[in-house]
């Protein structure tokens, strides 16, 4: 493996360490922070490609896409339920 190949891999998991924090951004953040991301992932996405080839291209870019358009685990802003009115 050379150093590129190691600088790519890095950037697709700083990539997609930035998405995992995209989801605790504030709502009114998140559609810019989505916006922001693919205009990063479309080169990561192509530096992946020509390293390490087709198939790891297209499994980065499928895990990519599951992870943009995926929810969190937990909600941000539980409703508890001390707060409805009865």
């Amino acid at each position: 493996m050379t150093t590129s190949h190691i600088c790519s891999l890095l950037a697709i998991g700083c990539w997609l360490l930035l998405v995992v924090l995209a989801h605790w951004l504030p709502v009114k953040y998140r559609q810019q922070a989505f916006w922001g991301l693919i205009a990063l992932g479309v080169p990561t996405l192509g530096l992946i490609t020509l390293h390490w080839g087709p198939g790891v291209g297209i499994g980065a870019f499928a895990i990519g896409v599951c992870a943009l358009f995926t929810r969190p685990l937990r909600a941000i802003n539980p409703i508890s339920p001390t707060t409805e009115q009865g």
